[in-house]
């Protein structure tokens, strides 16, 4: 009975110490996961944002091709036009919410005409070298003719991506579909374009 009261409290007695042994290691081991958890969060702002989080505003420019498909005699005939521009966004909502302002020239053979966008776009950052996007908004078109300005309004959607050289410097990928009308006429152009952009 003696010998069956000693063990007892013996345990008793080495109880709490292996219970305080048992909790630190236990905090040892979450602070460890917290701070590989934390070091992970970190890399991963690093490469999903960050930059473009520290840099709100890019501004670029953009050269390329459209297809235009203008009405002519009752048919849409495709109108080939060369394509410039110059661009400004701002992220307004981090990695939901950007919106760029485009004005560009659009020329060919006889027609000289003026895009307008505004677009809403969408950004993702799969990784820090890039940033694809999509979006959309309203379209404004001021066709130049002897007669006079033709301003047809309408609507133009993205699709494109970033790619990043550095933290500021990249090159701007995308294609646009837009489509512009009045009360008799509806025109459609695809475009796309390739240009640099700097982000500040």
């Amino acid at each position: 009975m003696k010998r069956a009261s000693g063990v007892l409290v013996a345990a008793l007695l080495s109880w709490p110490t292996a219970a305080w042994a048992d909790d630190g290691e236990h905090d040892e081991h979450a602070h460890d996961e917290h701070d590989e958890h934390d070091e992970h969060d970190e890399h991963d702002d690093m490469g999903h944002g960050r930059r473009h989080a520290m840099h709100p505003n890019l501004f670029g420019a953009k050269f390329g091709y459209i297809s235009l498909f203008a009405p002519h005699e009752g048919e849409y005939e495709h109108v080939p036009l060369g394509y410039a521009g110059l661009f400004y966004e701002r992220s307004v909502i981090h990695n939901w919410l950007e919106i760029e302002l485009t004005v560009a020239g659009a020329f060919g053979a006889r027609e000289l005409a003026m895009p307008v966008d505004l677009y809403f776009k969408k950004p993702f950052h799969p990784a820090p070298w890039i940033t694809p996007y999509f979006g959309g908004g309203p379209h404004l078109d001021v066709i130049f003719q002897p007669d006079g300005p033709l301003v047809l309004g309408g609507a133009c959607l993205t699709l494109g991506f970033y790619a990043w050289f550095s933290e500021r410097w990249g090159i701007d990928f995308d294609i646009d579909y837009a489509v512009a009308a009045n009360r008799e006429l509806v025109f459609h152009d695809v475009l796309a374009a390739i240009g640099p952009v700097a982000r500040f």
